[in-house]
């Protein structure tokens, strides 16, 4: 028997679960900051930063990236067709966009200070994946 290819909205899914994880350890990176309190060594901040910025640099869009082209694809093949002033193509647009806004996001950590918004925006950015609604064939 052979084995079933997971749904667009599987690969989403399992794609925001990975960023999920990623603010979760950037949150708890961040309570590392906030404990050092007022003496901030200027060495255990640098693991800090170094640990996150791998955690951000270790993110793997390319399920993100496949989606985005896959939608993208399926919207230009539509474009210039009857079925172009449709709903179905409307569906395919807008998530095309959706996913092509989203893959472009991935933030960057450039001091400790960083590392609380980059949380903030993948755990933004995997609940926005989570809700975009993948249309049928037909």
């Amino acid at each position: 028997m052979s084995k079933r290819h997971p749904s667009r909205a599987d690969r989403a899914s399992e794609q925001a679960g990975q960023w999920t994880a990623a603010a979760e350890e950037l949150r708890e990176l961040d309570s590392e900051v906030e404990e050092l309190g007022e003496s901030k060594e200027e060495a255990k901040l640098e693991d800090i930063l170094g640990r996150a910025q791998s955690i951000v640099s270790g993110l793997d869009t390319s399920e993100l990236t496949a989606l985005a082209e896959e939608m993208g694809s399926w919207r230009d093949n539509l474009q210039g067709t009857n079925l172009e002033n449709t709903s179905k193509y409307s569906e395919v647009e807008e998530t095309a966009d959706t996913l092509e806004s989203i893959d472009d996001s991935i933030p960057s950590i450039e001091s400790v200070d960083d590392i609380e918004g980059a949380a903030d925006d993948l755990e933004s950015k995997a609940e926005e994946l989570e809700g975009v609604s993948f249309p049928g064939m037909y």
